[in-house]
């Protein structure tokens, strides 16, 4: 019985020394799992900063994207403008040289007071129309003439057929060019020439031959009013010939071409499936080698696509040009229904979108496959 009893106390003290190591090992265990709690509630805590910074970088490249695609469209909105403005500059350009051109020719007038004295009046000559200084000599007939009365009623009066001078190559016209215009020596006041018979007393000893003042039909007041508002007609009239003159030209210098604006080639891009990927194929030959590698726009140097299009736009023309990264389109309009669904309308809206950069390229041939 006392063995028993001895072992069992053994056993009792034994499981008391396991218990207390056991307890000890919970008391271990918890504060690893207070350590491990703690270091828990600091990795989530790195965690939420990380995805703050993801998301702060995400916006950043949002806005980047926006930022580029506003600089896009206000290049575009800009171009009118510029061009505008170009031909703003070559217009008051033309019309300097017009008036610098005739601003050395005058309209001379000469006037005879009834003392028979000369005296030459200068006036400004009105711009797009050459007029030329004349007199005339009217022949007495070796007849003597009561002067004083002649002069008070006669009145040599001028008139001229008006001749349609190209108002684009005004430059070119001088005084000869004048010749054309009529003149004729008429009495305003209906008074025929009068001859009377020889008057032996008359010793005024006056010449035969009288250099008569030239009058208009109209007063020389008139005339000059009439001035200003002639030389704005001709002003506009030539302004309106040169712009026709100079689209002209522009029609003749661009003869070769098969779109003569962006907005026609737009058009073509409207009806010309085909030309809409021939188009995805010429900005995709305007990729670096890098960017057609990973399908992406690493350089703002604009030319190719943009970010947003890069990989949809880098994908198609992989399928049109058939491989091929510098060769041409190899694709019909049946084959890229059969690949991609969407494929046409994507063309014709990358086309669109990229019409600036595609006229640029067209304009100036740099790229022999493109149209």
């Amino acid at each position: 019985m006392t063995s028993e009893l001895d072992g069992y106390k053994k056993r009792c003290l034994e499981l008391e020394k396991k218990s207390k190591n056991d307890e000890k090992r919970c008391l271990m265990l918890e504060v690893e799992v207070e350590d491990l709690k703690n270091k828990n509630e600091e990795l989530e805590r790195k965690l939420m900063k990380i995805w703050e910074v993801v998301e702060v970088r995400d916006e950043e490249q949002k806005a980047e994207s926006e930022v580029y695609k506003l600089k896009e469209k206000v290049n575009e909105l800009m171009s009118p403008v510029y061009e505008l403005e170009s031909d703003m500059n070559e217009k008051a350009k033309q019309d300097i040289n017009v008036v610098s051109s005739f601003s050395s020719k005058v309209r001379k007038r000469l006037s005879f007071e009834a003392d028979r004295s000369s005296s030459k009046k200068m006036a400004p000559s009105t711009p797009g129309v050459a007029q030329t200084p004349f007199f005339c000599v009217i022949d007495i007939n070796n007849e003597n003439v009561n002067y004083d009365e002649t002069l008070e009623n006669k009145n040599i009066s001028y008139s001229s057929n008006h001749i349609a001078f190209d108002k684009t190559n005004l430059e070119d016209v001088d005084e000869e060019d004048v010749d054309g215009l009529k003149f004729h020596c008429s009495n305003s006041r209906g008074a025929k020439r009068k001859r009377v018979a020889k008057n032996k007393q008359d010793t005024s000893g006056v010449d035969q031959n009288k250099i008569v003042s030239l009058q208009g039909n109209t007063s020389s007041e008139d005339e000059e009013a009439n001035d200003g508002a002639e030389g704005s007609e001709s002003e506009e009239e030539s302004l309106s010939d040169y712009k026709e003159t100079r689209e002209n030209v522009r029609r003749k210098t661009v003869s070769n071409y098969k779109w003569d604006s962006r907005r026609e080639m737009q058009d073509a891009f409207g009806e010309d499936p085909e030309l809409c990927m021939s188009a995805v194929c010429a900005l995709y030959r305007q990729q670096t080698e890098d960017e057609k590698a990973f399908k992406e726009t690493r350089y703002r140097n604009g030319r190719g696509f943009n970010q947003d299009d890069a990989q949809r736009g880098s994908e198609l023309a992989e399928f049109l040009m058939d491989g091929d990264p510098a060769g041409d389109l190899k694709k019909s309009v049946e084959d890229l229904k059969q690949f991609d669904k969407k494929g046409i309308e994507d063309c014709r809206r990358i086309a669109l979108y990229y019409s600036r950069q595609l006229f640029e390229i067209y304009y100036n041939n740099e790229d022999p496959c493109f149209p």
